[in-house]
């Protein structure tokens, strides 16, 4: 690996004190691990939350917490022969994919058409993943419109399951990833940690609802978002993304009462 960024010890950046739980009909069956903001670039104040199968969901970010609205499910097409989704972002150009295996899809557009939303291999190259080893969770940021350096090509975090405490940060340039840096991941609990990008920040988040976030640039400090307080439900937290204006939601899956199934909750914190 490349030379692991400084870690300063994280600073805390709010204290939670219990979740705000945003009321979704949800589709029945539907456990995801994934949680994609949009861009500002396309003015929708929407997630999408992905399964590792590729079943989706387009909800829009209600103003108020207790307004009631209605997920949109839909399908990847072209994830399944390419490994169970790692990790996933939403960009100016529609839905970029990273697999198990290492391979990089990009789907475009802003939305599926009846139901299904068609994905293809993206213009850069696979990572080599070796025999037995195979990618947990991932992350990808797109270079900027106006960006014409090759260091300013789309960076990805890896965190694989031979090295499941680093998340490795590869760089793009002419279509080949290149090694850039290492970030430490704080030990977790559940079987993978969820990943994504803030602007130059790498969020982490972990099994118990936290989130560590990791900036890119040298000499600035990392900050903890504090899990809620127990409010005595069972929860798996699985990603997070930022929705502007500071705000960052939760992806999470409650152990249902009167089955074994989990359901998913999208959550901001008070």
């Amino acid at each position: 690996f490349a030379k692991e960024l400084p870690q300063p010890v994280p600073q805390p950046n709010f204290m939670a004190n219990g979740p705000k739980v945003y009321s979704i009909a949800w589709p029945a069956v539907f456990e995801p691990k994934h949680l994609l903001c949009a861009p500002k670039s396309i003015g929708q104040n929407k997630v999408v939350a992905l399964s590792p199968r590729g079943v989706g969901a387009i909800v829009p970010v209600a103003e108020h917490d207790d307004d009631k609205v209605q997920a949109e499910i839909f399908s990847l097409v072209g994830l399944n022969e390419a490994g169970k989704l790692a990790g996933a972002a939403w960009t100016r150009r529609g839905l970029h994919l990273i697999t198990s295996f290492g391979k990089v899809l990009q789907c475009d557009g802003h939305s599926h058409i009846d139901g299904r939303w068609a994905c293809q291999p993206a213009e850069h190259a696979p990572f080599p993943i070796s025999a037995g080893n195979e990618v947990l969770a991932a992350a990808f940021k797109e270079f900027p419109e106006d960006a014409k350096a090759a260091s300013q090509g789309p960076l990805v975090a890896l965190v694989l399951k031979n090295f499941p405490n680093v998340a490795a940060l590869y760089r793009s340039i002419d279509g080949v990833w290149h090694p850039e840096s290492q970030v430490h991941v704080p030990p977790h609990s559940g079987s993978r940690p969820g990943l994504s990008f803030d602007g130059d920040d790498l969020l982490i988040t972990l099994n118990g609802g936290e989130v560590h976030r990791r900036p890119m640039a040298r000499g600035e400090a990392p900050q903890f978002h504090a899990a809620a307080s127990d409010d005595g439900t069972t929860r798996e937290f699985c990603s997070a993304c930022a929705a502007g204006q500071g705000k960052l939601l939760r992806l999470a899956l409650r152990q249902g009462q009167s089955s074994a199934a989990w359901k998913p909750e999208l959550i901001t914190m008070s």
